[in-house]
């Protein structure tokens, strides 16, 4: 709801793409007349078709332009979780919503502050130039994500943007060789990989068994 069809070509067409290209596993609804994703015709809606395309993530842009509430009513909020949030958590499918920062940057998204009670990160997006961006970590059920991520955006050979990667120290990294020598699985949680330590007779201070975390899942 927010790109014309010239705008979505000049995009797909910096990123590298094109018609050679197989882009079979995106579906991408442009401008759609969906009914408002805070009603429940709207929520089923669009569960419908992620489920139809067997979706593994939906990404929505943006949150402004899909509901008819008020963008400063925590009901606007509920009211899209209830409707939609909860249909797409339910089939198992991933959902990003991305939104506009308010006036006051540093006081996070514009509207309802109820935007956060239902996610479980949020990510404030800034810019330092053209080419060096920062997503900083403002809400989240899951300590395990990084509080800050710093991305690079190269131009050649076509648009991309490389993550730069984080310096573990060597007790991080060792406790992560660790956790996979006991085949922890990679999507345990921060408390259940602090359990399976402490059961094996490894036990850690727990902010080092969170870093361990992220150190394997951005290895893996």
């Amino acid at each position: 709801l927010e790109m014309t069809e010239d705008d979505l070509r000049e995009r797909l067409s910096d990123l590298g793409y094109g018609p050679d290209n197989d882009l079979g596993g995106l579906a991408y609804y442009q401008l759609p007349d969906l009914l408002p994703l805070d009603t429940e015709q709207g929520g089923e809606v669009l569960a419908d078709l992620a489920a139809a395309h067997h979706a593994d993530l939906v990404v929505i842009d943006t949150m402004a332009r899909v509901v008819e509430g008020a963008e400063d009513s925590s009901d606007t909020y509920r009211a899209f979780y209830q409707h939609t949030g909860r249909r797409l958590k339910a089939l198992g499918i991933a959902l990003v919503r991305l939104d506009h920062a308010g006036k006051e940057a540093t006081r996070g998204q514009r509207g309802s502050s109820s935007k956060a009670d239902d996610v479980d990160v949020v990510y404030s997006l800034t810019s330092a130039d053209a080419a060096h961006l920062t997503l900083k970590r403002t809400h989240t059920r899951v300590p395990w994500m990084p509080t800050e991520i710093r991305i690079v955006r190269q131009v050649e050979p076509h648009l991309c943007h490389v993550i730069q990667i984080e310096r573990w120290t060597e007790e991080v990294v060792q406790i992560a060789d660790l956790l996979d020598s006991l085949h922890v699985p990679i999507d345990a949680s921060g408390s259940e990989v602090v359990q399976a330590l402490i059961a094996t007779g490894h036990g850690r201070r727990k902010q080092l068994v969170l870093e361990a975390v992220r150190c394997r899942r951005s290895r893996s």
